[in-house]
């Protein structure tokens, strides 16, 4: 029984990982700089974010910067 919390602890974690990363190059991508580094800074409050509530957007929701 122990092992499998352990799994699923580290499937939740591994998962929010995942989600950090991808928000970082999101942030990046659509030059949301100051969100990218607050997101560096107090990442532990990040993931715990894009875990519980996070809500994707479409990349058409950002205008375009051509």
């Amino acid at each position: 029984m122990e092992g499998i919390i352990l799994i699923l602890i580290f499937m939740v974690f591994m998962f929010g990982f995942i989600a950090y990363i991808k928000s970082l190059v999101n942030a990046a991508k659509n030059n949301k700089w100051v969100w990218f580094v607050l997101m560096l800074l107090i990442w532990p409050i990040f993931i715990l974010y894009l875990i519980s509530a996070y809500d994707s957007s479409n990349e058409s929701d950002y205008p375009d910067n051509n």
